[in-house]
């Protein structure tokens, strides 16, 4: 009878934990953070070149950092917006499709986070302009995070013994709210500035650091691979604009519409793969074998893309002057690279990693 009563107590506590509520059943992990908050200012030197640069308050960043790497923002607290953003791969994923709170996989690809502040619209389909609107979509999400009710993550953060203080800190009172959560979030993410690459430093002085091979593929990135046309800005891409590359000729994602997605910053790109919005390339090789040599006579097929948008650019560089854009959907380019070449212009993608932002304590788990 002992063992029976022993057994069933058993049964019953498995169940407890099996069944219950999951709010009920994780152990409280509790942000280690330094007695004074990090400096979060960003540059303002000269040295980025892309924008005037927002005032970060420190303390909102902070509240920021730890929201962003916190279980708790999700319904069953199985995953943080860094499960899907990983700092060590430029936070990016390196899988083709993250893995969500229901253990279904995502959409599409999660996409690398660097300087954000600059960017005049986010996600592969530029749906929103808004740092701050942002910030929900994926808590709110039925596959990412499945946190749709905005009252019970308040009530669950209330309940978590850390946050009263970091809310007074940064809000200067204790009360949490959704506006709150979005502005501290937004504020950290803002932060999250990388400029310190080894093509950032030769930019800002010269090429003797560069090898001749990265000098090459550096030419060839501007010159006879094109990728310039699209990655034209000094955040390589994300600047605006979006582009359907001949991925497919037809495409089960139409991204914004006719296969066109949000054109990504190619900064930290060495780390971040699998590429393209459906993950599909392993490899920076496949990548540039697909702008080589496979791109698909797609109706919308980027004008940049096309033999008559390379014949275009080849006149206004020779002539300078007035031009007229091609339409879209010519005759996919080739660009002919030898292995050679394509060895070159991979060695100079690689000279945008930033390790110090891969690395940068302020921006790591807290947790």
């Amino acid at each position: 009878m002992k063992n029976l009563i022993y057994l069933s107590n058993i049964i019953l506590v498995f169940c407890f934990f099996s069944c219950s509520d999951n709010s009920g059943v994780f152990e409280e992990r509790v942000p280690i953070l330094p007695e004074n908050n990090y400096d979060y200012k960003i540059p303002s030197d000269g040295s980025l070149i892309f924008g005037n640069p927002p005032i970060i308050n420190d303390s909102k960043a902070t509240l920021g950092r730890v929201l962003f790497y916190d279980n708790n923002l999700s319904g069953n607290k199985s995953v943080s917006c860094a499960s899907c953003h990983k700092q060590h791969l430029g936070f990016a994923d390196n899988t083709s499709f993250s893995t969500g709170a229901n253990v279904t996989k995502t959409l599409r690809n999660s996409p690398s986070l660097s300087n954000l502040f600059s960017y005049p619209s986010f996600f592969w389909d530029g749906r929103t302009n808004n740092l701050e609107e942002l910030i929900f979509q994926p808590i709110a999400d039925h596959i990412e995070m499945r946190f749709s009710n905005e009252e019970v993550l308040v009530d669950r953060l209330e309940r978590t013994s850390y946050y009263p203080d970091l809310f007074q800190n940064a809000f200067g009172s204790p009360e949490i709210n959704k506006e709150k959560i979005s502005e501290a979030m937004a504020e950290f993410l803002e932060s999250m500035v990388g400029i310190d690459s080894k093509f950032d430093r030769a930019n800002s002085s010269d090429l003797s650091t560069f090898s001749l091979s990265e000098r090459n593929g550096m030419d060839l990135f501007h010159g006879k691979a094109t990728c310039g046309s699209c990655h034209r800005d000094s955040n390589l891409g994300a600047m605006g604009g979006a582009a359907n590359i001949g991925l497919d000729i037809q495409y089960e994602d139409n991204g914004i519409s006719h296969g066109r997605f949000k054109i990504p910053s190619l900064r930290n790109v060495a780390l971040s793969s699998p590429y393209m919005h459906d993950g599909r390339f392993s490899t920076l090789r496949e990548v540039i074998n697909h702008y080589n040599k496979n791109i698909q006579p797609h109706g919308a097929l980027s004008w940049q893309l096309t033999e008559e948008g390379r014949q275009a650019i080849e006149d206004f560089n020779n002539n300078g002057g007035w031009w007229n854009q091609p339409p879209n959907g010519g005759t996919p380019t080739r660009l002919n690279l030898t292995e050679s070449e394509i060895d070159d212009l991979e060695a100079f993608l690689n000279t945008l990693t930033d390790w110090n932002y891969v690395n940068d304590v302020r921006f790591s788990d807290p947790f």
